[in-house]
């Protein structure tokens, strides 16, 4: 659960940039209720480094996938 709530999470700050990411927007995207997406995180904010670190985790493999070794 929490990592479709990241993944929405992730989505949604994509489409709407920081100022549209609430948690009626992800669960929205998520396809879930704004329960949901509290009771993992408790917060936005609680949500938003986890959503960082699978961005981040997500521009290393394309970064590394289009390495061509020698």
């Amino acid at each position: 659960m929490r990592a479709r709530i990241v993944d929405a999470a992730l989505q949604t700050l994509r489409a709407e940039g920081y100022a549209g990411v609430s948690v009626r927007a992800i669960a929205r995207v998520g396809e879930s209720s704004p329960a949901l997406v509290f009771y993992p995180f408790g917060s936005v904010d609680a949500l938003l480094p986890a959503v960082l670190r699978q961005a981040s985790q997500e521009l290393l493999g394309a970064h590394k996938g289009g390495r061509r070794e020698a």
